[in-house]
């Protein structure tokens, strides 16, 4: 049994390596949806989109319905595309259904499974990763995300400088829907130059309050409670994503868990600033903040972070609530003991 991951997924595609049979899962629903876009791209004729392009809801038609869509030739063309989403949401009956499909799938069409989790144990998961393809989506490592940007930017025959890739990682965040955006707006802002700069960023970036969102970062650092409530609630008022501020967050205890372990293993400032691609006048509050946090402490945020990214994402929870529970537990002391490892 093989689970992709995106980069696999994207290369096989670009090679015009396909598959009858998809099933893309995961919290990341920006990448399944460019995935979805890529695959359709090279398979489908715009032209006759209407009749070679189905999206359609698993927990919302009969199997026998889809499974007749998926088995229609496609009109003028030689593949059509079948998006079917919430797959984990159907009956189990339904699943059986879909499972018997996905044993002798029709070659004329490309069927696209999503959901959100995905019962491993379940038949339907084997028969799809021993027949067809399956591909996690999680969130993407800082490696995948650098290369994700430069490549999103070679689209647009534009380079970004190292300082303004991590400015954008840094107070932006992670998510992949406002980076795009923020991407597409700085290209327009630019205009003839090849490169993006840490000033274009700033300065496209308007809605973003630079001292706001450091200050949010320095309070959890110094674990400064009230002031993070403070300035988490002014950052929400002035309409920033809540995603895009756990994005902040969470690259800001990341990059303080580096800085830490690059400190013990001697590293220079200089050698630290380059590795993280972090700016020296930023560096420096790193430094202050590694000394006043443990690596369990720091691996014990990260996790958390996961958690409420996926609460964000599927939960009906306010979140401002959700932000500021976060806020709390990160905030909240450990004994003297553990603050000195």
């Amino acid at each position: 049994m093989v689970v992709r991951n995106y980069s696999t997924l994207i290369k096989e595609i670009e090679k015009g390596l396909f598959s009858p049979i998809y099933l893309f899962y995961g919290q990341e629903t920006y990448l399944i949806e460019e995935a979805i876009e890529k695959i359709f791209r090279l398979l489908v004729d715009p032209n006759f989109k209407d009749f070679n392009y189905k999206l359609i809801y698993a927990d919302e038609e009969s199997p026998s319905v889809i499974i007749d869509e998926a088995k229609t030739l496609p009109f003028m063309g030689t593949k059509k595309i079948l998006v079917i989403k919430n797959i984990d949401k159907v009956k189990k009956e339904d699943n059986e259904a879909f499972t018997d499909y996905c044993l002798s799938p029709s070659p004329s069409s490309c069927v696209i499974f999503t959901g959100e989790v995905i019962d491993r144990r379940r038949k339907f998961f084997q028969v799809v990763s021993n027949g067809g393809i399956v591909v996690r989506f999680g969130s993407l490592s800082d490696k995948d995300l650098n290369s994700w940007i430069k490549k999103k930017l070679e689209g647009y025959n534009f380079k970004i400088s190292e300082e303004a890739l991590s400015y954008l990682k840094n107070f932006i965040g992670n998510d992949l829907r406002i980076i795009n955006n923020e991407l597409e707006k700085v290209v327009s802002f630019v205009g003839e130059r090849s490169e993006i700069r840490l000033e274009d960023i700033e300065a496209v970036s308007g809605d973003i309050h630079f001292r706001s969102i450091f200050e949010l970062s320095l309070s959890i650092g110094w674990k400064k409670e009230e002031d993070a409530l403070r300035l988490i609630n002014k950052i929400l008022l002035q309409g920033e994503s809540p995603l895009k501020i756990l994005g902040l967050i969470s690259y800001q205890i990341r990059s303080i868990m580096l800085t830490k372990f690059y400190l013990k293993k001697r590293y220079s400032l200089m050698e630290i600033s380059k590795a993280l691609g972090i700016p020296q006048a930023f560096l420096k509050e790193y430094v202050k903040q590694s000394k006043i946090f443990h690596f369990g402490e720091l691996r014990s945020h990260l996790k958390e972070l996961l958690n409420i990214d996926i609460q964000l994402k599927s939960s009906r929870l306010s979140p401002k609530i959700l932000l500021e529970s976060l806020i709390l537990k990160m905030c909240t002391l450990p004994s003297g003991s553990e603050r000195m490892q």
